[in-house]
């Protein structure tokens, strides 16, 4: 819970700069090597133009929007390795133990076509930061309920806002270009 209010603390002021458009904005002639593999040779280029070419860095962007997935991530595993034993500890059988385990993949599930659409109408950033405000919350509700049903409602509410994941990887697309994210891949 600490980690995700500090990974909060950190995002809120890096998404200010979180613009997304559908044209990225890119710093050409840097020579930067955007591949993973840097023996290959992305696709879109020519032979002649491997060695010494100017290749579009990576947007300053893909930051805050890679920090957001990590926190969520973070915070997810530290849940699901800790719930069993709390959830044990206020006397919670086996099967509500699975039930809080698989309600957040439930919530998920569901939420995940619906914030990745109403991000396409809001805006991404807008998605994010919400996602990463309701995810601290339902932390919090987690963290401070003394009862297995509160423990339920708040594993249903981080199942609903790490649905962001999604939204995040649907930002890195609008501002990554396409050979940036061919060179990134490592396709040549």
């Amino acid at each position: 819970m600490a980690v995700r209010l500090a990974m909060f603390a950190v995002l809120l002021p890096l998404s200010d700069g979180l613009l997304i458009s559908q044209q990225p904005r890119l710093r050409p002639g840097c020579l930067a090597a955007a591949s993973l593999r840097p023996s290959c040779r992305p696709c879109f280029m020519k032979d002649g133009e491997a060695k010494g070419a100017a290749v579009e860095p990576l947007p300053s962007t893909l930051l805050p929007i890679t920090l957001s997935v990590f926190a969520q991530m973070l915070g997810e595993g530290i849940a699901i390795s800790s719930l069993p034993l709390y959830m044990t500890n206020l006397g919670a059988s086996p099967t509500q133990v699975g039930l809080a385990t698989s309600c957040f993949s439930a919530a998920q599930m569901v939420c995940c076509p619906l914030l990745v659409s109403l991000s396409s109408r809001v805006g991404r950033a807008l998605v994010l930061r919400v996602c990463l405000i309701g995810a601290t919350a339902s932390s919090l509700l987690i963290a401070g309920s003394g009862s297995i049903s509160g423990i339920l409602l708040g594993r249903l509410f981080a199942g609903i806002f790490a649905a962001s994941v999604p939204v995040a990887q649907s930002a890195a697309t609008d501002v990554v270009s396409r050979p940036q994210t061919l060179g990134c891949r490592g396709q040549g």
